[in-house]
């Protein structure tokens, strides 16, 4: 299945093998994080096929699947959770096998929907042994299901949902070196979904004397630009060390909530490494 774990516009690969891994790919071939995911648990052990939804909101996705033990085992799978790094967040025992049967996992893909009709969805798990079991998955009521169920739809076709829109904030510059006693202008770019968007800069962090900062607008509708000078308040002349200052700048929007932390670099020296070849 393919999915955009990082948030980042560009779609990752994962898919199971049959050595007790869930693998995922960027498309630069390269594997990222902590992937591949070690199925745990004792004896040998199998990954199902994975589902990928942004639960929390926060632009990075997390990946759902279910495991199995081997057969005759006396052992149950479980239902993971992990974040788009290949971390395992949550881990549950799915339940203990029927009657006649010595084992119980989950070997389908799991599927995730609104069970209830309650803000939050829940995660549906076919298993071998004990039918058909639900969990609640608490937190998620702005989630973005990317990959929802086995083969992406209810129609099994290999395509994922339209993308729901969501907002996006970010700075090509979210660092910037200046001279003692100057400024810098950051631009700041707000878009993923036609709405207004209220922003708001937090508290500076750093050593005295702070920076004065200021935002322009401080509401927008996007997609739209906002921009934050930092203005430094030291004497002219050399600062060594230099000194680094930090702002954190929160979007709201669409309901949801976006920060981007902005840094001022203030004197101090360039240096460079000596290249070395073989």
């Amino acid at each position: 299945m393919v999915a955009d774990l990082d948030g980042d516009g560009e779609q990752e690969i994962l898919y199971p093998s049959y050595d007790g891994r869930l693998h995922a790919y960027w498309l630069d071939k390269s594997r990222r994080g902590a992937w591949p995911f070690d199925v745990p648990g004792s004896g040998i052990r199998f990954a199902s096929e994975p589902v990928v939804a942004d639960l929390d909101s926060d632009g990075k996705a997390e990946v759902l699947f279910t495991s199995w033990p081997q057969k005759g085992s006396g052992l149950v799978g479980q239902l993971h959770v992990l974040d788009w790094q290949g971390h395992q967040l949550y881990a549950v025992n799915l339940p203990a096998p029927g009657a006649g049967a010595n084992w119980n996992g989950g070997l389908g893909a799991p599927t995730i929907a609104n069970l209830d009709a309650d803000a939050d969805l829940e995660v549906v798990v076919g298993t071998s042994h004990s039918g058909a079991v639900a969990y609640d998955l608490p937190g998620s009521a702005g989630a973005r299901v990317l990959w929802g169920t086995g083969r992406g739809n209810y129609g099994r076709t290999g395509l994922a949902p339209e993308p729901q829109p969501v907002l996006s904030l970010r700075s090509t510059r979210a660092s910037q070196q200046v001279e003692p006693g100057t400024a810098a202008s950051f631009t700041v770019e707000i878009g993923g979904f036609s709405g207004p968007v209220t922003l708001e800069l937090g508290t500076v962090s750093g050593p005295a004397p702070l920076p004065g900062v200021s935002l322009t607008p401080a509401s927008l509708t996007a997609p739209g630009q906002a921009t934050v000078t930092m203005t430094d308040q030291h004497p002219p002349g050399p600062l060594q060390p230099g000194v680094v200052y930090s702002v954190p700048l929160t979007a709201s929007g669409g309901g949801y909530t976006r920060t981007l932390t902005l840094r001022l670099i203030v004197g101090g020296s360039s240096s460079a490494l000596p290249l070395l070849r073989r």
